[in-house]
């Protein structure tokens, strides 16, 4: 990303995984300063008011921030949010029990799962388990629109958990406008 440090009075912002970055000049030198950590939005961001929720929140909001970056990787940890998730809810659940093969689709398949979580939102989970498998093992090109659509079925899974085991709920929409773009916004500064 080039910078443009030709005018002194010109302040940049850079939207780049929601996190804005201003030039400045102190004592005619340039410098980047990060002015936004307390501004990021995600999708995923009301899973980080849970402390339990640490484990899949994290790479939830991983995975969105690396979507136009990476497709395949924003996949691969949609797959992986899900799979601490569900591995998380088999250990807090008392009507779920570990089975003995813990992988991912053991867990889902299992009958007592598939009840908590109702059709539509396995088929949505299978899915991303699906994408996540080709996106590891298949060389084929994972395009930006299938990313997406598994960043928002991860969100409605997720909203899903937080629902049931969260201390305190509130809705949430997946909202694509909130996923970074990488894309250079430019203002002038305030005199």
């Amino acid at each position: 990303m080039a910078l443009d440090f030709r005018t002194n009075r010109k302040i940049e912002l850079f939207r780049r995984w929601n996190t804005h970055i201003e030039l400045k000049r102190i004592k005619s030198k340039e410098f980047l300063i990060c002015i936004d950590e307390v501004t990021f939005m995600s999708n995923f961001k009301f899973l980080l008011s849970e402390p339990g929720f640490a484990s899949f929140a994290d790479v939830a909001i991983a995975a969105e921030k690396i979507l136009h970056i990476d497709p395949a990787a924003c996949i691969l940890n949609c797959r992986r949010s899900m799979e601490f998730a569900v591995k998380w809810m088999y250990s807090v659940d008392k009507e779920l029990e570990m089975p003995y093969q813990d992988n991912l689709q053991s867990l889902m398949t299992r009958e007592e799962f598939r009840a908590i979580v109702g059709q539509d939102t396995w088929q949505r989970m299978d899915f991303i388990r699906k994408k996540g498998n080709t996106a590891a093992h298949n060389t084929g090109k994972i395009t930006e629109a299938v990313a997406m659509l598994c960043l928002e079925n991860l969100h409605i899974f997720l909203d899903f958990v937080a629902y049931c085991y969260a201390e305190t709920y509130e809705e949430t929409k997946f909202d694509s406008a909130l996923v970074p773009t990488g894309e250079r916004i430019t203002t002038a500064p305030a005199e």
